[in-house]
């Protein structure tokens, strides 16, 4: 039969009373995870009355707007937003696939990107050292502050956001920044390179890399592409 509406309740109820063994369901997700948190009594106990059996297709959850609203991207809305926003990807990929749409129709507004760690709990190696270098870059960003009247956008992860990450004063303290007119310590800028995991080599070649050579510093970022 079909039952829906609801958010599938009206035919989770239905198969929970039945009993019988050979009715099963189809539903969605938010059914047995969101639906216990919105009603205050469901009539069923989403985890101990049913057992997830497969999972049988993807549906994309599509933003919509009145046709006759000004905002016609998630841009646009960033943009009358001002300050940061935050769109959240499922994954990696959909996350550099937004990233790489979004900087199209917006390349004025600045994107932040957080992404998650390139490896699994317990694995026998880390995460990469590019991965590792953008977490952080992300992070300093983040510990910096955004004008209210700037749009900005932080794009991340559902994993990324379940990882722990350092407080803020750690990020803070392990910050360097270093601009046109500043005046550079090199014993100090050498002692950062050292504590946060640089390879001293003679000729800079590979990311994590730096070279000092009197006043000359050549330095390879993780993060960066050369």
């Amino acid at each position: 039969d079909n039952k829906g509406a609801a958010g599938h309740v009206i035919v989770t109820l239905f198969v929970e009373r039945e009993k019988d063994p050979h009715t099963t369901r189809l539903a969605t997700s938010p059914t047995n995870a969101a639906a216990p948190h919105l009603y205050a009594k469901l009539g069923y106990d989403a985890i101990a009355d049913f057992t997830p059996v497969v999972s049988l297709a993807e549906i994309p959850n599509v933003m919509v707007v009145p046709a006759k609203s000004q905002f016609k991207t998630l841009a646009d809305i960033v943009k009358a937003r001002g300050g940061l926003s935050v769109f959240v990807a499922r994954d990696g990929s959909r996350l550099s696939a937004f990233v790489d749409a979004f900087r199209f129709f917006a390349s004025s507004v600045e994107v932040v990107r957080f992404p998650s760690w390139d490896c699994l709990p317990y694995d026998r190696i880390g995460p990469s050292a590019g991965v590792a270098a953008e977490r952080m870059t992300a992070l300093a960003r983040l510990a910096q502050g955004f004008d209210a009247k700037k749009p900005a956008l932080l794009v991340t992860t559902v994993p990324a956001l379940l990882q722990r990450v350092p407080p803020k004063s750690a990020v803070e303290g392990a910050a360097y920044s270093a601009k046109v007119g500043n005046v550079v310590e090199i014993g100090d800028l050498e002692r950062y390179f050292a504590i946060n995991g640089y390879s001293r080599a003679s000729t800079v070649s590979e990311r994590g890399e730096f070279a000092i050579r009197g006043g000359v510093i050549d330095v390879f970022p993780p993060s960066a592409d050369e």
